[in-house]
């Protein structure tokens, strides 16, 4: 009876009331629909509505529209069903999964529309829960912020009680009927974040690269600080060659160094390396040489960047003996 009551309920709302919402600072559009087998299809960014998700705090906000059930609210809420400080639906920043809840304000008492946060009388309270699994379902709901071709979309299902049931994000998952919705529809809710562009600086911080050598001796020369910031679709590879001596890399401030080194995927924090070259023969004359630096991106289609930085021989002394 709370399916028909709420629908017969919501039938009579008018959708133009809602306000427009414009895009929240920081935020963007979260659109397409999501699916319930019990009440259809959810709008995501519907006239005069519209949910955002910030690209900062992986929360979301604003209203969503079913022809069904009327508005469901993801933000502003309060007296939610479990305990907690934060439940406002929100995603991991680092790992995409959401937890919280959002609520369909047909659930609240009249009018319904999330003004009260006081549920309805009949067993019946909007909430619909992230991050809920049981009942056959361990697909929570995640958005992708890693791939560079899915970046943004929604996967996973939400639980909206009995009423609601299961909610699907995501259409090449599947719904949950014996008839798959799938056949005839491709949905998908999807946040408009900017695609990751393998494009990033490879370039000298600080210092020089110069050594003295001595007939007989190898050298090393002085430590200079590469930086490498962008965005890439993997970890970057950094490898070098010069004509004189070995190229090291050092990611730990010069206490390791490897001939080769992998630096975590770039997400637009700048990145700082240490570099040096060592085995600079005796024998090596002064004067200046070359040392090409490269740092590759190893994800699909990633960018090679190319850095060529000098290297200082100050002087070549010679050691005498007596016989």
């Amino acid at each position: 009876m709370a399916i028909i009551s709420a629908g017969i309920f919501w039938n009579n709302f008018n959708k133009v009331e809602a306000t427009p919402t414009p895009v929240p600072l920081g935020s963007v559009k979260v659109t397409s629909y999501a699916w319930s087998d019990n009440i259809g299809w959810i709008q995501f960014y519907p006239d005069f509505g519209g949910v955002f998700y910030d690209t900062s705090t992986g929360q979301l906000s604003g209203y969503a529209w079913s022809d069904n059930i009327g508005w469901i609210k993801f933000d502003g809420l309060s007296s939610y069903p479990a305990p907690g400080s934060d439940w406002v639906a929100k995603a991991n920043t680092s790992t995409g999964v959401f937890t919280g809840w959002a609520r369909a304000c047909a659930g609240t008492v009249p009018p319904g529309d999330c003004s009260s946060m006081a549920s309805r009388t009949d067993g019946w309270d909007g909430w619909i829960k992230f991050n809920n699994t049981g009942d056959g379902i361990s697909n929570p709901v995640t958005i992708d912020l890693t791939d560079s071709d899915t970046r943004g979309e929604f996967h996973g299902y939400a639980w909206g009680s009995d009423v609601v049931g299961w909610i699907s994000f995501n259409c090449k998952e599947g719904s949950l009927s014996a008839g798959d919705i799938c056949e005839t529809s491709n949905y998908q809710v999807k946040a408009d974040i900017l695609p990751i562009v393998s494009d990033f600086t490879f370039s000298l911080f600080s210092g020089t690269l110069s050594a003295t050598t001595t007939a007989g001796l190898s050298a090393t020369s002085t430590v200079a600080t590469l930086s490498l910031t962008g965005e890439t679709y993997g970890d970057v590879l950094l490898s070098a060659a010069t004509i004189v001596g070995l190229v090291q890399f050092s990611k730990d401030n010069g206490v390791t160094w490897s001939d080769t080194l992998t630096v975590d995927k770039l997400t637009g924090v700048q990145v700082f390396v240490k570099v040096r070259v060592i085995n600079i023969p005796g024998t090596t004359l002064k004067g200046s040489y070359l040392a090409t630096l490269t740092a590759k991106d190893q994800g699909q289609d990633g960018l090679p960047k190319s850095l060529t930085i000098t290297l200082s021989v100050n002087k070549v002394t010679y050691r005498w003996e007596e016989f």
